[in-house]
This record gives C-alpha cells, sequence and structure tokens, in this order.
C-alpha cells in the first residue's frame, strides 16, 4: 500500500470506530459484543497501519540519504574532472593539487572542498585488507618522522609498606619514515575533458586510486627486501611455520601471544581458508577450525594478496602507514599521444609503512607433511 492508501484506510476505520461509540451514546447502552469485536479490530489494524507508514518513513529516509550521498561523491568527483579539463584548456600542465576548495561559476557562490586522500582513497581502503583490521594509518607527515616506541622492562611488584618500590626499566626507541613515491598512470581522450559526464569521472578516480592500494597492499604483504623505491614487506626475514592440524595452529596462536600480544586478528590465503575449513578442531568433532568467518574464534580477513596457503597473525595495531602532503593529478602529453587525441593523467603519492615492533606478525603455511 502507499502512504496515501494507508492514510485513507486509517480515516475509513477511525470514522467507523467513531459511528460504534456514538451509536451506542445516543441509545445510552453499553456496547454489544459484535460491536466492541469490530471496535477492538479496526484499533488493531489502525496499529498494524501506523506500523507500515513507519516502514515505508525509514525505506524512504534511507534511499533519500542513499541518494544524497551518491549525489555528493558524484559532485566531488565532478569538481576534480572539470578542474583538469579547465586547467587543459588553460594549457596549464602543472600539478593540480586538488585538495583545494573550487569555485564554479554557474553555481552562484558555492565552493565544495575537494581532498583526494581523505574522500577518495581513505574511503576506498575499506575494500582492502588494511581497511578491515586495526591498521594506524596517519596522513599529513612532514620529513623523516621518528615513531617512538616503547618496551616494557621490569613488571611492578608487590612491596611491604616501608620497601623501595622496583624502578620501571621500561626505554623508548623509535622508527624512521621515509616517503616512497607510488604512482598510477592513465590516458584519456581531449574530448572527454571537454564532455566528461559525473560516472565516467567516478571510474577515472575510482580506478587511479584501486591501482594505489593494489599496490600498497601487495608491497606489505610480500617478503620483500625494502629498497631505495618501496618499503620493506612485512615478510622480509620471516620464516614460516608449517601447519596442518589444530594442535599446530593453537600453539603457532600461543608462540605470539606469549609475547604480551592480545588483541590479534588473522589474515589468510584463500587457500588456507579453504583447510580451516575442512579441517576438525581438535580430536572430539567439536567444529572446524574456521566457523562464522573466524579461524579458531578469532577475528580472521581472507585475502588473495599473500602467498597460497599463508596464514598470518598479528596485532595489526603495531602496524603503521603514512602518508606525505596531498596526493596530486598531472596532466602528461607528447607525441605519442597527441597524435591520438590523448591526454595522460599520473596520480603521484608518497606513503611507508612500519611495525612498531617486528615481533608483533607471524607467519604460518599450511603444509601437507605427507604431500
Amino acid at each position: 500500500m502507499t502512504s496515501i492508501e494507508i492514510l485513507d484506510k486509517k480515516n475509513q476505520l477511525v470514522k467507523r470506530n467513531a459511528d460504534i461509540i456514538s451509536g451506542a451514546k445516543s441509545e445510552v447502552r453499553e456496547l454489544t459484543a459484535e460491536e466492541n469485536a469490530e471496535f477492538e479490530a479496526n484499533e488493531l489494524e489502525i496499529r498494524n497501519l501506523d506500523a507500515e507508514q513507519d516502514k515505508l518513513n525509514r525505506e524512504l529516509e534511507i534511499n533519500t540519504n542513499k541518494k544524497i550521498s551518491i549525489d555528493r561523491n558524484m559532485e566531488k568527483n565532478d569538481f576534480i574532472i572539470r578542474s583538469l579539463s579547465e586547467a587543459y584548456k588553460a594549457g596549464q600542465k602543472d600539478n593540480i593539487k586538488v585538495t583545494r576548495a573550487f569555485s564554479v561559476a554557474d553555481e552562484g557562490s558555492d565552493v565544495v572542498p575537494v581532498d583526494l586522500l581523505n574522500e577518495v582513497i581513505m574511503p576506498l581502503r575499506e575494500d582492502y585488507l588494511f581497511g578491515k583490521l586495526p591498521v594506524r594509518v596517519m596522513s599529513g607527515l612532514v620529513g623523516n618522522p621518528q615513531i617512538p616506541v616503547y618496551a616494557r622492562g621490569n613488571k611492578a611488584a608487590h612491596v611491604a609498606e616501608n620497601e623501595t618500590a622496583p624502578q620501571a626499566t621500561g626505554s623508548f626507541s623509535n622508527i624512521s619514515m621515509a616517503p616512497h613515491r607510488i604512482s598510477a598512470f592513465c590516458t584519456i581522450s581531449k574530448q572527454f575533458l571537454l564532455q566528461a559526464v559525473p560516472a565516467a569521472q567516478d571510474a577515472i578516480v575510482r580506478d587511479l586510486s584501486m591501482q594505489i592500494w593494489d599496490t600498497i597492499e601487495e608491497t606489505l604483504l610480500s617478503d620483500d627486501a625494502a629498497t631505495e623505491k618501496a618499503p620493506a614487506g612485512l615478510l622480509y626475514g620471516k620464516t614460516p611455520e608449517e601447519v596442518w592440524t589444530y594442535k599446530d595452529l593453537v600453539d603457532f596462536e600461543a608462540d605470539l601471544r606469549e609475547k604480551k600480544f592480545k588483541n590479534v586478528s588473522f589474515a589468510i590465503s584463500p587457500r588456507a581458508e579453504a583447510w580451516a575449513k575442512s579441517t576438525i578442531k581438535g580430536t572430539n568433532a567439536t567444529g572446524m577450525i574456521e566457523e562464522n568467518g573466524n579461524v579458531d574464534g578469532i577475528s580472521t580477513v581472507v585475502t588473495s594478496s599473500i602467498e597460497p596457503n599463508q596464514i598470518l597473525l598479528a596485532d595489526w595495531s603495531n602496524l603503521l602507514i603514512g602518508f606525505w602532503g596531498d596526493m596530486t593529478f598531472q596532466f602528461y602529453e607528447d607525441f605519442q599521444l597527441a597524435k591520438d587525441n590523448l591526454v595522460g593523467i599520473v596520480i603521484n603519492g608518497y606513503w611507508d609503512a612500519k611495525l612498531a615492533r617486528t615481533d608483533a606478525l607471524a607467519v604460518a603455511e599450511v603444509t601437507d607433511p605427507e604431500a
């Protein structure tokens, strides 16, 4: 039923109940059993209609909010591409920082800020491993910051009333972070820049942003050594433990937990997930290792960016990902592109990542000893 139909039906029921009461009052009598039953039935139907109207209102509010969100995203991306188009028509080939506000004459005095890093790239992170785990992301870094790391020393102790308290011997060290350039490139026709539609604009921004996060995830989940161009992978220098049984897995968990890491989560490959779903937990057939999306009851994220059969267990709050400055778009045009009526657009940014404590992450590999 529509809102108008619900309202019309309610008005009819309310009027009918009013007539029932009015008739009994005019005859100075109580309601008959039939009238009372009809009155209560009408009241119940009125309440049901109210509930149906509330449901319609909530659905309308949800759809309205979705439309507003979509409109806002299209508006942000529209300003990005429009600014690129205007800059190109004006012959500007320098970097265009899209974190500044753009004012468009045909929209009056409205000024909409467009922040590529925080409004496009960071929200897209939720589609990736590092958006589903409690990783610490820092933006706006300057220089080569030193991130302090505290190592606990002696614990507190029970002492007598007048006994000297034990001295805490914890110490601070630091990890250094330095910017590494990350970049992606695409070509667009000059006509597109002049006639771009919102859907196409959104596709460009999203594609370039996804290339950024694809590269970040693949780099960090590798065992590559650090280079001048890129930071080291999280698995560099780590030898995977072999697991095949449930006991192997819980021993692997215990090794990390004994180092005082409590808030740990798994990141596993699809092949390792298949093993966990098909392997019985314990010897009493009490269930599978993975149930309801969790491995051994621990929060788990599945990713194809790590090697097949790999299992990572970590306190992910120790992983720091930093960004320097603003992401920028830059035009690029040469003879090869110009003869095909194309313009290149490059996205550039600077990032780094480090584990505050290298022992906060452990790696295992599902290995069949009889294979």
